[in-house]
């Protein structure tokens, strides 16, 4: 029997999903939640990152082989400056992921709660839209 001839005959008991009160409405299976999406894709961001760290050995292996960069401190203290600075600038990015979801979560909530009057629902939506705007400027600064 299909799905259709079931529900036209009452045979179906399955209930519809009504948002969940207690988790972010986006956390479904397959959702966008940060949670669910982290959980998911632990083993696919484990493989990346160790391919990059492969990479990065094989690089600077063949770039100290070549003598392009000798181990004098003074490149050692270049390439060290560098690995510092890259991890500073996934640490922005990592960081304003975190906040533009935050800013994405307030702006929703403020458009479901019932007990707020309009014009406190768009002040916060304006406030949350000035936050992304200067989350974007500083992304863009940084590179990120």
């Amino acid at each position: 029997m299909s799905l259709d001839k079931a529900i036209e005959h009452g045979k179906e008991h399955r209930k519809p999903y009504y948002k969940s009160k207690r988790f972010d409405r986006t956390c479904r299976h397959g959702g966008t939640c940060d949670y669910c999406k982290g959980n998911r894709m632990h083993s696919t961001k484990r493989r990346e990152l160790s391919a990059r760290e492969q990479i990065h050995e094989a690089v600077s292996r063949v770039v100290t082989e070549a003598g392009w960069i000798g181990n004098t401190p003074a490149d050692q203290g270049i390439m060290a400056a560098r690995d510092d600075a890259r991890r500073a600038q996934a640490t922005i990015r990592q960081d304003l992921k975190v906040l533009g979801g935050l800013i994405e979560q307030i702006s929703d909530w403020a458009n479901d709660v019932s007990y707020l009057s309009v014009a406190e629902q768009v002040k916060i939506t304006r406030l949350c839209m000035e936050l992304g705007h200067a989350t974007g400027e500083i992304a863009r600064r940084h590179g990120a």
